[in-house]
């Protein structure tokens, strides 16, 4: 799949870009959570992302393991590294635990120590102690841990500790396992201020007296016995996050955990010992799991990083977003990884800085103290030297040297195009500069996306791009108080649902209410709790997926994308008449999709519109009504009632 395209599918419902699967099913690996917070059997759920629970057990299973500089990905293929960003965390986050007010009771810590030992009955010689279930013992999901505030997390179990935990000793004989497969002595891990701290391995355990070089960990301290690792003289270390791999000791990986530090939106990683069934940053890896960070792409694991150099040479460290629950509409909070950058990696602002072979590629970043994200320009490789400029024809992605062809569904006729941080002067063949979103953020405005350039047709019949966006309201009576999305700010507001979705808000019902408490056939009420008090009821499908209330939907075009001159960056109307982004209609098929395509304004002067030209002939266009313009308009909304289009292009 083309670079750019893996982050413009997000947005893009007009064109086809051949394989706009970059965004992986609900409940699977490395997809979004179903709605009810849970994922396919195997899985965790932790900000809204689903991975697994437990990692490969079975040593022999996996790859040899990469030397960190193992050769690079093939260049010509372009690792695209985003769609790790569906990957991510495991089911119980430390907002879940802070959450949690049904912690383990007396009886709860007996059970634990009840199973510490079991006896032959035959001799009446205690035989090994049992340590399943116990504080850093292996697991695959919450049931499999004792006590009544444990749970599994990266394959290990876990229990509340320090203040408002359960346990006061990581390290207790009868709620330990000196064993584990992610070393055998644990810290209480400080959450921080808001935050119940948890039981985590921070060592090997060995027993020692003074040396702990037999440990074959040479970060280890002596302390208490047994081999640990300290954060200062024989301190043992309590805090455990990360932001890379040197953040952490010897053995170690950086994985993803949560965002810990409210003042930003970069989320913090937790270091964990990988044993022997996780390999290092780049090593050999076909799955996740197989790898300390969690991430494995182009059968190699993905580290996380904070800057350029936490990565190896020829890696750019790229910032990739997410959402923190199900329920929010957009990214908000963001991990660096490592993502191959073939080339020279120098910054630049056009196509011209760069060698030749190469072009001036964004990425995404963070700035202003990790609060923001942002786009950079970076010199990389051509996907495919050989391949035809951009604005040529084209039917596959590798026909191009940009490595991305735009296919039109309806004309099924396709053109190479790519970035232009240089302007026009990086465009040619009949394409344009344009400014499109690639990281549309909230919903509800446009002042917050954020638009890189790109070369693209904006002549008739040309394909155009297209989100979904906010109804606007003066009063609840615009959105659909009945269906729970109401009108939130009025007299200037905007409908939104008890979650505070707007562009797709999910339809309330009543827990065991008459009727299926108003939910449609086939589907469930269920709750969610979105804080510590606070709970939404909302109608639930078979997907897990919540349903969309009853309320017209509102798009966001690509300003610019069709003809004259595009909108100004902070929303307005055009300087000149724009021609229209307008909505042709859905295909049919599996791979069904809606289709928005440019037209041409019918202004004063036009006596003649011109010919939608496709792969099998000519389409005529005539001055119609049709749906769709601007920056934001709800449905029926005409913002300029005459484009020229084809009979059969949809007409409200």
């Amino acid at each position: 799949m083309s670079r750019w395209l893996v982050a413009v599918c997000a947005v893009m419902l007009g064109a086809s870009c051949g394989d706009c699967s970059g965004e992986k099913p609900a409940g699977s690996e490395g997809g979004p959570c179903y709605g009810n917070n849970t994922c396919d059997d195997g899985l965790a759920c932790l900000s809204a992302l689903c991975v697994k629970r437990n990692p490969t057990t079975d040593a022999s299973q996996l790859p040899d393991a990469a030397v960190a500089d193992a050769a690079q990905p093939n260049d010509a293929a372009r690792s695209d590294t985003a769609h790790t960003a569906d990957s991510a965390l495991p089911d119980s986050s430390a907002r879940d635990v802070a959450a949690a007010t049904d912690v383990a009771t007396a009886s709860d810590t007996a059970s634990v120590g009840d199973s510490a030992t079991a006896t032959d009955g035959a001799s009446g010689i205690d035989a090994a102690p049992n340590y399943a279930g116990r504080i850093g013992s292996a697991c695959s999901d919450d049931t499999e841990c004792l006590g009544g505030d444990a749970f599994c997390l990266y394959g290990l179990c876990t229990r509340s500790c320090g203040a408002g935990g359960t346990i006061s000793n990581c390290n207790a004989a009868s709620v330990s396992n000196p064993n584990g497969p992610f070393g055998g002595v644990y810290s209480c891990f400080a959450l921080g201020a808001g935050y119940i701290s948890i039981c985590w391995p921070n060592g090997t355990g060995a027993t020692c007296s003074g040396d702990c070089s037999a440990s074959g960990r040479a970060d280890e301290t002596c302390i208490a016995n047994k081999c640990q690792v300290a954060v200062s003289g024989t301190i043992a270390r309590t805090n455990m996050y990360c932001h890379r791999d040197s953040d952490c000791a010897a053995g170690e990986s950086c994985i993803l955990f949560d965002n810990l530090e409210l003042d930003n939106i970069r989320v913090e990683g937790i270091c964990l010992q990988r044993g022997a069934n996780r390999q290092p940053a780049y090593g050999s890896c076909s799955i996740d799991d197989q790898c300390g960070s969690g991430f494995c792409d182009q059968s190699s694991c993905v580290p996380l990083c904070l800057v350029d150099n936490d990565c190896r040479s020829g890696d750019r460290c790229v910032a990739t977003g997410h959402p923190s629950n199900w329920y929010d509409e957009y990214r908000t909070q963001y991990v660096g990884l490592c993502s191959a950058w073939p080339g020279s990696g120098s910054a630049c602002s056009a196509n011209a800085a760069c060698n030749a072979g190469e072009d001036c590629e964004t990425f995404e970043t963070l700035i202003n103290n990790d609060t923001q994200p942002a786009l950079a320009g970076a010199c990389r490789t051509l996907g495919f030297p050989s391949g035809a400029a951009v604005g040529a024809a084209c039917t596959a992605d590798a026909q191009c040297k940009s490595g991305s062809c735009l296919v039109n569904p309806i004309t099924s006729l396709g053109y190479c195009t790519g970035p232009c941080v240089g302007g026009e002067a990086d465009c040619s063949g009949g394409t344009s500069c344009r400014l499109v979103s690639v990281d549309g953020r909230n919903p509800a405005t446009t002042t917050d996306d954020l638009r890189a350039d790109f070369c693209v047709r904006t002549s008739v019949g040309a394909s155009c791009f297209v989100d979904v966006g906010c109804v606007s309201c003066s009063d609840d009576g615009e959105c659909n108080p009945g269906q729970g999305v109401t009108c939130v700010g009025a007299p200037t507001g905007i409908c939104r649902d008890g979650f505070g979705r707007c562009a797709d808000p999910c339809r309330s019902c009543t827990v065991g209410g008459a009727s299926n408490g108003g939910c449609p056939s086939s589907t469930v009420c269920t709750e969610q709790q979105i804080g510590s008090t606070l709970t939404v009821s909302y109608c639930q499908d078979a997907s897990s997926s919540c349903v969309r209330a009853d309320l017209p939907q509102s798009l966001i075009y690509a300003d610019g994308m069709c003809g004259d001159v595009e909108y100004p960056l902070g929303g307005g109307g055009p300087l000149v008449q724009q021609d229209l982004c307008y909505y042709w209609g859905r295909t049919t098929g599996i791979n069904s999709q809606d289709v928005f395509m440019c037209g041409q304004a019918c202004e004063a002067g036009v006596t003649a519109c011109p010919a939608i030209t496709t792969g099998s002939g000519e389409i005529a266009t005539g001055c119609r009504n049709t749906y769709g313009f601007g920056v934001s308009v709800a449905p029926g909304e005409l913002r300029a009632p005459t484009q020229c289009a084809p009979a059969n292009a949809y007409q409200p």
